[in-house]
């Protein structure tokens, strides 16, 4: 009887810790976060077209990360028990709407939001905010896989972000890699019509982030 008591109290602990842990708010994240698939688009306002001459413009960056069979890996300390998150940032550039603008000039500096999901009973995370770097056209690769854009993006965690708060992971040096669903010949193809989005569906190779 008393060893049943005892297995019973023990047993009550633990579910009150795990629903404590599950309760609890949001802690900073430390350590890296690992690799995360991206699965998305990049959306484009305006249209890009051959020999546009439209400026500004927007470009909107949404993705999943992760996804069921494909969770994120890799990770140390509270970055060992990310499995999914979001990414979204607007890349917003007094470059035109030309198709070839990308190619020749690469992208501007933006920031992108993150959020992170864990495995059930560990503490939740405050979302990150991830400072990239100005992409030089280097960084556009045009004989990608399967002849696919590869596009290679840098960038650093904030320790806030705009709205004060504070962030997971800051400080550490993240890395964006975008393989286009769309090959070359496509690119150009649509844009003729007018380019809604490029599109990154592991078509050509995975795209990733990663810390």
């Amino acid at each position: 009887m008393v060893a049943f008591v005892r297995a019973l109290v023990v047993a009550f602990g633990t579910l009150v810790f795990a629903a404590t842990v599950a309760s609890a708010g949001p802690v900073v994240g430390r350590g890296a976060t690992g690799t995360c698939l991206i699965t998305g688009a990049l959306t484009l306002k305006p249209l890009w077209v051959a020999g546009g001459t439209v400026t500004p413009t927007a470009a909107t960056l949404t993705g999943k990360l992760g996804k069921k069979g494909w969770e994120c890996s890799g990770g140390t300390v509270d970055g060992e028990s990310v499995l999914f998150g979001t990414i979204k940032g607007v890349i917003a550039s007094n470059d035109t709407n030309n198709c070839s603008s990308v190619v020749m000039h690469g992208l501007p500096a933006f920031s992108a939001f993150v959020t992170w999901k864990v495995e059930k009973g560990f503490p939740k995370l405050w979302p990150s905010v991830i400072k990239f770097a100005p992409t030089p056209p280097t960084a556009v690769n045009t004989a990608g896989p399967h002849g696919s854009l590869r596009i290679t993006m840098t960038g650093t965690g904030a320790a806030k972000d705009a709205k004060g708060r504070p962030t997971s992971f800051a400080g550490n040096a993240f890395t964006v890699v975008l393989v286009t669903d769309e090959t070359l010949a496509d690119y150009f193809t649509a844009c003729t019509r007018g380019l809604k989005a490029l599109h990154f569906r592991s078509v050509n190779g995975q795209s990733t982030l990663g810390s």
